[in-house]
C-alpha cells in the first residue's frame, strides 16, 4: 500500500526528464527532490513503457 503522498504530473515529469536527459542517478535526483529513489525508478519505467507502447502501436486508423 502507498503511503499517501501524490504527486502532480509536472513534477513526474520534471523528476522523469532530470534523470534521463542527464547522466544524474537515480539517488541524486531523488535526494534533491526528496523523493525515495525506487519512487523515481518506478516513474521513469513508466514513462519508457508509455514511450514504446506508443512507438509500437502506430497511427491511429491503421
Amino acid at each position: 500500500m502507498g503511503s499517501g503522498i501524490h504527486y502532480s504530473k509536472e513534477f513526474k515529469i520534471e523528476a522523469v526528464r532530470s534523470v534521463i536527459e542527464s547522466s544524474r542517478t537515480y539517488s541524486d535526483v531523488a535526494n534533491e527532490l526528496s523523493i525515495h529513489k525506487d519512487t523515481l525508478r518506478k516513474w521513469v519505467r513508466e514513462v519508457k513503457k508509455d514511450r514504446l507502447e506508443d512507438d509500437t502501436m502506430g497511427p491511429p486508423g491503421d
